[in-house]
C-alpha cells in the first residue's frame, strides 16, 4: 500500500478518518492525500448575470484556505506530509477520478459528514461511493478513537473475483501485526 485518499468536508467524522490515516502512516509507509469536494449548483440565469460566480469563487477560495491550513497544521504537529486536492465536480465522481489519477490504494472516510444525516448508519455519500468504488474503502465510525488495529474482519462474497483485495488486506494486516477474520456470504 502506497497511497491513501481521505475525502473531507472538515466535519468531526472526516477529521476522525484523517486521524486514522495519519496514525496508520506511523506503521505504513504511505502518502496521504486529502480531497475536499466543493460541488457547485449552477443556475443559468444567475450564472449569466454573474450573481453566483463571484459567490462560488469566494467559497472555493475559503475551501482552499481550509485545506492549506489543514496541511500546515498536520505537517507541523504530526510531521507527516499531506497532499491536498480541491474538486468542483460531484462527490463520487471526484473521489473515483482522483483515485484513478493518483493510483490510490485505499480510501479512508467517515460514516457521516456535515450534511446532517446523523440518523443514518452511513452517510449517503459514503454509501454511494462504496457502491461505485473498485478501490477498498475503510469507513471510520463517528465516535472512533484511534488505536492500532488488532483484528481485521473481511465480509465478502467475491473471493474468486477479487484476489487483489485479499493480497492488499493481508499485507495491511501484516504491517499492523494484527489478526484476520473472514466471513463469507453466499447464496449456495
Amino acid at each position: 500500500m502506497k497511497k491513501i485518499l481521505v475525502p473531507t468536508d472538515f466535519s468531526s467524522c472526516a477529521i476522525n478518518a484523517l486521524d486514522f490515516a495519519l496514525q496508520s502512516a506511523r506503521y505504513l509507509p504511505v502518502e496521504i492525500h486529502v480531497l475536499y469536494v466543493y460541488e457547485t449548483h449552477q443556475d443559468l440565469y444567475t450564472d449569466y448575470v454573474g450573481l453566483n460566480k463571484e459567490f462560488r469563487l469566494v467559497l472555493q477560495s475559503e475551501a482552499q484556505e481550509k485545506l492549506d491550513h489543514l496541511k500546515k497544521e498536520v505537517e507541523e504537529k504530526e510531521g507527516i506530509m499531506l497532499y491536498t486536492h480541491l474538486s468542483l465536480r460531484p462527490f463520487a465522481e471526484s473521489v473515483l477520478e482522483i483515485s484513478d489519477e493518483l493510483h490510490i490504494d485505499l480510501i479512508v472516510m467517515g460514516t457521516l459528514g456535515a450534511s446532517g444525516l446523523k440518523e443514518k448508519i452511513l452517510g449517503s455519500r459514503t454509501a454511494n461511493l462504496i457502491g461505485k468504488s473498485r478501490i477498498p474503502i475503510l469507513v471510520i465510525p463517528y465516535f472512533y478513537i484511534w488505536k492500532k488495529p488488532e483484528k481485521f474482519l473481511l465480509a465478502t462474497n467475491q473471493f474468486e473475483n477479487e484476489p487483489a483485495i485479499l493480497d492488499f488486506l493481508f499485507e495491511t494486516v501484516d504491517l499492523f501485526m494484527a489478526q484476520m477474520q473472514v466471513i463469507v456470504f453466499t447464496e449456495e
